[in-house]
């Protein structure tokens, strides 16, 4: 792959709280997948850091969602609090 030996045994850096991830079945997912996913999580982070010094990212907008769990609800309630309706979103570009 070309990267030096010492890439590889880095210090962890990232400090990055990882919270509750969500899969579709905890009962399905095995230990092996889930700290994958964490994995990626930090990778993500330490990009999103580096990016964030080059980039004027905008600020998340989202609602206080309170539908436990109903994703139908919740997606009206977005799409209510963004404005865009109930149609398909037009693609542009």
């Amino acid at each position: 792959m070309g990267f030096p030996r010492d890439y590889f045994y880095e210090e962890d850096e990232s400090n990055v709280t990882i919270g509750n991830t969500y899969f579709r079945s905890l009962l399905t997912t095995n230990k092996k997948d889930r700290a994958s996913q964490i994995e990626k999580t930090k990778i993500l982070s330490l990009i999103y850091r580096y990016l964030d010094k080059f980039i004027q990212f905008p600020n998340l907008n989202l609602p206080s969602l309170k539908h436990s769990g109903d994703i139908e609800k919740a997606a009206l309630s977005l799409r209510e609090y963004w404005g865009l309706g109930v149609e398909p979103i037009p693609k542009y570009g």
